[in-house]
């Protein structure tokens, strides 16, 4: 809870800090686990975005056909209403997409189907046991991966990477790599606002919790070295 007065037209709304309150407690878990063992970081990254991750998969069905949510790119993780020349990946260090790969049953992916024929006929073929067998990368699965933080957005095949999750099946090796650790250096998270760090002013405002959290745990994980993603 904020203790400053705050003067009226800037006073964080109830909402507001009821989310900060959420950040809070989601950064006080990761700080506890990062005392204890930095490895299990990971861990938290891959919960705290289970649920974005599970309302992408779910909104093809939810949703008329065809009205699927689109699958998140980099820049839409966590600000993505600030300029893109701060939040686009293309602004930062590209890395060696092979010393990486993504476990479609644990890590951190988010793919957007939305057309629901062809979610349906991925879901129902593709996956151990099922008319197209086992899960496989082809050179239709186009995905990128962010580090620190180890998340995979999806630029190609979403029903089929989709049905890979849910199948619990499946290991794709990124088309591309970033490392957009340098985003940490010039922004952080404070649970109301996303803030430059150079001058202290608001970016803007910090919409989701999980994803809040997410950000400051890629700043732990870069104290701690720890490289999520990488092939052993």
């Amino acid at each position: 809870m904020i203790k400053s007065i705050w003067p009226f037209s800037n006073k964080p709304s109830k909402a507001s800090l009821e989310r900060q309150a959420e950040f809070t407690n989601l950064m006080e878990l990761a700080q506890d686990v990062a005392a204890r063992d930095p490895r299990g970081l990971l861990d938290l990254v891959r919960l705290y975005t289970r649920p974005i991750q599970t309302e992408l998969l779910l909104s093809c069905a939810k949703r008329p056909p065809h009205e699927g949510k689109a699958e998140i790119a980099p820049h839409q993780l966590f600000m993505p209403s600030a300029r893109l020349v701060l939040t686009s990946h293309s602004h930062y260090p590209q890395l060696d997409e092979t010393q990486f790969e993504v476990d479609l049953a644990k890590d951190p992916i988010l793919p957007g189907p939305w057309y629901r024929e062809r979610y349906a006929k991925a879901l129902s073929e593709v996956g151990s046991g099922k008319k197209s067998g086992a899960w496989e990368q082809d050179g239709n699965h186009s995905v990128a991966a962010i580090l620190p933080w180890g998340i995979a957005c999806v630029f190609g095949g979403n029903h089929s990477i989709a049905a890979g999750i849910l199948a619990g099946e499946g290991v794709v090796t990124p088309c591309e790599a970033w490392d957009m650790s340098g985003l940490l250096a010039k922004v952080r998270c404070d649970g109301i606002h996303y803030v430059e760090i150079e001058t202290g002013k608001p970016i803007c405002k910090m919409h989701d919790p999980k994803m809040g959290a997410v950000f400051e745990i890629g700043r732990l994980l870069e104290q701690h070295q720890i490289t999520p993603l990488r092939r052993l």
